[in-house]
């Protein structure tokens, strides 16, 4: 297992290639003191042992091409109240919700059309 402390300047993909932007103390009866980057989708503590090139990634609104029940506009002023999401970003671990996805055209993430953030 890789594991890394946590450092919210520095976001690493994990093994399950969603972005480590949650915090974990303790998992199985191990605690972690500092804690460590962690995916709480997943619950995948491990670090991805070569992180991916995301430099000549796109990455795509989960709700790309849907036009959900919105709540809130885009925050990346990409797409509109009632119309579909058109939200697309270079693929990085700092985007919201971020997952890697390398057999895929496009990477993931949420742009908050759907249902905002609360």
């Amino acid at each position: 297992m890789t594991h890394q402390v946590y450092d919210h300047k520095n976001i690493p993909i994990m093994a399950c290639g969603c972005a480590g932007v949650a915090q974990c103390r303790a998992s199985g009866g191990v605690e972690f003191d500092p804690p460590i980057h962690s995916c709480i989708t997943h619950s995948c503590h491990d670090v991805a042992e070569e992180p991916p090139d995301l430099g000549q990634r796109t990455a795509r609104c989960t709700y790309y091409g849907q036009t959900p029940g919105r709540r809130s506009d885009c925050v990346y002023s990409q797409c509109k109240r009632d119309k579909p999401c058109q939200c697309e970003q270079p693929s990085s671990s700092a985007l919201p919700f971020f997952e890697h996805h390398p057999t895929e055209d496009y990477d993931r993430f949420y742009c908050g059309c759907a249902f905002g953030w609360d």
